[in-house]
């Protein structure tokens, strides 16, 4: 009994002095204007990013506190996860505490903290212009819609995956407000987080509110209302009119309902399986915007209800499925009508390679980057299956003198799917005796009139760039890339919403301006837009001070699909291409500053001497 006794006592001393090693968390939060003039009554919340919980957390509380006239704030804690804050902010635990910092007249701006924290830290906020939203509902919403903070409870990170923060928020393809990167791995905190009320967006009304955007904000917009108790899933376009006049209004429909029906009984792994039902909308997610809810399913047959969702026709159900050795991902596309209850019915089966069997046939032709056939060169294609995440065997063989290889007995689509990502698709790779190379892909849909797929390969260090068409944003005009030939060449390729490639641009600027006219004139850098529309693209450049590097192109109509990025084999952004000046490839993927890559030139042109330098 006495040895029970000093082990507890000992345990309670030692929970005790663990306790109060760390220190409490506190932060001197000093919020300015650009001219360090105080900004008081700003508004200062802070949300805790749990990644032992893999839950976000109200951090403060209130959840809400304001500057004082000096536009100063001490943010009081909250108190339930005040534990777990201050590990986060001793490093003790993964994760960060995000202060968000919001005022009338200004950009909102979010301030991502981990170990070291800071214990003073000065906020500079940005001014911004006004967007008033004016609501007309069908129905009356409730007395306290949008008064509530973005998290009021900790939230497992799973349910934030398809919806911003708060009740009602708005989203762009760009980030809204400012981003304050104070730990390095933050770049998932700010998935999760828009414009919503508090944080960038005043409430007068139930029905009308005020966003404050930065002042180079580009359309389209995205309003997004996620109320359970009344409209949820509700999405908008905020057009450039809206922007312009600097107010909007929507009409809200009565929103429907949805019932669900699963039936999992062919599942042989069920008890060991995770099993997840992901009710979404699809039709907004181009735009950086994408709200949904996800339902754990806990029992062979089960049975779901969804109330008040807004009418749509995008409407989307994912059924999930995890299983060792088995896996399942099947969706079913439905809408919503106004005041209806949708039934939609979802069932599991087992994986057959028959299902995929078809009568089409087609001819795949293979060509060198000169557009020459590639012959006698060893193909292997499988068709991939995404709903099970399974492949299969369709065709191993070589091409013929031509480079053409014949396919047999290949599945067909019915009709295009809104989201090819879920679509089955043929696979070709390149597969000789030390490589297995995707080369290309395609899908089949019935009536397509697809009789022979080209597949060029894949572009090589010292291949001939190819030389495609681009349009200019500055003239509108048809450029070609062999136009450049006679120096080296740095291509960029990005996107306006591409976040990565705003910080990229932003590196390459500096990089750029840290040159001398001597070194400028050893390199051309061309930034090549995918955008799937040029509008606005050459503003977004100028507001930035980006448009001074180069030559400003555009892939032209597709986007992801356009020639351009097919020929360069850019699978993701943003993407450095250096081309020499005989116009072949240099280095296929840089991501060195300019400085670096005129160590390559120099570097190169010792090499291979005075033949490529650039003519008199």
């Amino acid at each position: 009994m006495r040895i029970l006794c000093v082990l507890l006592g000992g345990g309670l001393l030692w929970g005790m002095y663990a306790q109060d090693a760390l220190p409490p968390a506190r932060l001197n939060l000093r919020v300015v204007d650009a001219e360090g003039q105080p900004i008081p009554n700003a508004q200062v919340g802070a949300l805790l990013m749990d990644y032992r919980r893999l839950a976000l957390a109200p951090a403060t509380e209130p959840f809400w506190q304001s500057t004082d006239a000096a536009g100063k704030c001490v943010p009081q804690w909250h108190q339930a996860h005040e534990p777990a804050l201050r590990e986060v902010w001793y490093g003790e635990r993964r994760g960060g505490v995000i202060i968000l910092v919001s005022a009338a007249g200004y950009q909102a701006c979010a301030i991502d903290i981990g170990y070291p924290a800071p214990t003073d830290y000065t906020v500079t906020l940005a001014p911004a212009q006004p967007l008033e939203i004016k609501l007309y509902p069908a129905q009356a919403p409730p007395d306290d819609f949008g008064t509530n903070p973005p998290v009021r409870e900790l939230t497992p990170l799973t349910e934030q995956l398809y919806r911003p923060l708060g009740e009602l928020s708005v989203a762009s393809q760009a980030e809204l407000f400012q981003r304050v990167d104070l730990r390095e791995d933050s770049s998932e905190t700010y998935r999760y987080l828009k414009l919503c009320v508090g944080f960038g967006i005043e409430r007068l009304s139930a029905t009308h509110y005020r966003v404050w955007l930065p002042l180079d904000v580009q359309a389209p917009l995205v309003l997004c209302i996620q109320r359970p108790d009344w409209l949820q899933g509700y999405l908008a376009r905020i057009d450039q009119e809206a922007l312009t006049t600097r107010r909007v209004s929507f009409d809200l429909p009565s929103p429907g309902h949805l019932k669900l029906h699963i039936d999992l009984s062919q599942c042989s792994n069920w008890k060991a399986s995770e099993r997840r039902l992901i009710v979404r909308r699809t039709d907004y997610a181009s735009l950086g915007v994408a709200w949904g809810q996800i339902f754990t399913i806990d029992s062979p047959t089960h049975e779901f209800t969804v109330m008040n969702l807004a009418p749509s026709q995008a409407w989307q159900a994912s059924l999930h499925l995890f299983a060792r050795e088995e896996f399942y991902q099947g969706a079913k596309p439905f809408r919503i009508l106004p005041q209806e209850t949708r039934t939609v019915r979802m069932r599991y089966e087992p994986f057959d390679p028959n299902r995929y069997k078809g009568t089409r046939q087609i001819t795949l032709r293979l060509m060198r980057r000169d557009g020459k056939p590639a012959a006698n060169v060893p193909l292997r294609v499988e068709m991939y299956i995404p709903e099970y995440a399974r492949t299969v065997p369709v065709a191993r063989a070589r091409t013929d003198a031509q480079g053409r290889l014949r396919l047999q007995n290949l599945y067909e689509l019915l009709q295009p799917l809104q989201d090819s990502a879920e679509t089955p698709q043929y696979n070709v790779y390149l597969a000789d005796e030390d490589t297995y190379e995707p080369i290309g892909e395609f899908r089949l849909v019935r009536g397509d009139g697809q009789q022979e797929i080209l597949i060029f390969e894949r572009l090589r260090v010292g291949d001939l760039a190819p030389d495609v068409e681009l349009i200019d944003l500055r003239t509108g005009k048809t450029r070609r890339l062999s136009e450049f030939r006679g120096r080296y060449v740095l291509l960029d390729f990005w996107a306006t919403w591409c976040m990565p490639c705003h910080r990229a641009l932003e590196r390459l600027k500096a990089s750029w301006d840290a040159l001398d006219p001597a070194q400028r004139e050893q390199i051309q850098v061309v930034l090549v837009s995918i955008n799937d529309d040029k509008t606005g693209v050459l503003e977004f450049l100028k507001q930035r001070g980006w448009d001074t590097l180069g030559e400003l192109l555009w892939a032209g109509a597709g986007g992801w699909r356009s020639a351009v990025v097919d020929a360069y084999d850019v699978y993701s952004i943003p993407r450095y291409i250096l081309l020499a000046p005989d116009g072949r490839v240099a280095v296929l993927n840089t991501q060195e500053p300019l400085e670096v890559v005129l160590e390559l030139i120099q570097e190169a042109k010792r090499e291979i001497g005075p033949s490529n330098a650039r003519p008199n």
